[in-house]
């Protein structure tokens, strides 16, 4: 009886340590998602060259040629006296999917491209819908074919849709529908089955462009 006893303590006492261990794990990349987009992406506090400041846009250490092309025209864009904003919300989008859809320089599933563009209040839902639907094979891509065989986004090209307005937090903000296509780099493995096209929602929330929603589109 002492032996059931003292066996089953242990279960419970391993079942709890198991618990703990899954949850620091679960919420160190919910930190990363939320509060740690420059670690995720592997940006150190004082490169400049990959961080588009006051807007918090960042682009990855590894970041793909096509990648790098489209956070310099997004650099480009912040940097002008008077901004066009739709030219914004389109290189925004572009950035997102640019990274998003791209898994030839994510390094796991945890490793969710884009989420820098995101709304910060939103980020954590996308994150983890990203990592359970799009991402959630990737490991297994990524043994079974290696990281520079997998899709790499090579082309996106834009179209607005629609400006209206969107009531956020009670306060009333610009909100772009941005259409976007893409191609992928040829011999990617997987691309008959990947995703090309996607509208996106974005605010202007106090002067930063922000993806609110996105989903696909034909």
């Amino acid at each position: 009886m002492f032996k059931f006893l003292k066996s089953k303590k242990k279960r419970k006492i391993f079942v709890v340590v198991i618990t703990i261990v899954f949850l620091s794990i679960a919420g160190f990349f919910s930190y990363l998602a939320i509060s740690g987009v420059k670690q995720l992406v592997g940006v150190e506090e004082k490169d400049t060259s990959r961080n588009i400041e006051p807007y918090n846009y960042y682009l990855r250490v590894n970041a793909t040629d096509y990648q790098q092309e489209l956070f310099d025209e997004l650099k480009e864009i912040c940097k002008s006296e008077v901004i066009d904003y739709e030219q914004l919300s389109a290189s925004v989008a572009k950035n997102f999917v640019a990274d998003f859809y791209t898994w030839s320089n994510k390094k796991g599933s945890y490793d969710v491209g884009g989420m820098c563009y995101t709304n910060e209040d939103l980020r954590l839902n996308m994150y983890q819908k990203a990592r359970d639907l799009y991402y959630s094979n990737l490991n297994k891509y990524i043994e079974e074919y290696g990281s520079e065989s997998l899709p790499e986004v090579e082309l996106c090209t834009t179209e607005l849709r629609r400006v209206d307005e969107y009531e956020m937090d009670g306060v009333s903000c610009p909100r772009y529908q941005i259409k976007v296509r893409w191609t992928y780099k040829e011999g990617s493995v997987l691309t008959d089955d990947m995703q090309c096209s996607l509208a996106i929602y974005l605010l202007l929330n106090e002067g930063r462009m922000e993806i609110v929603e996105a989903y696909e589109s034909h």
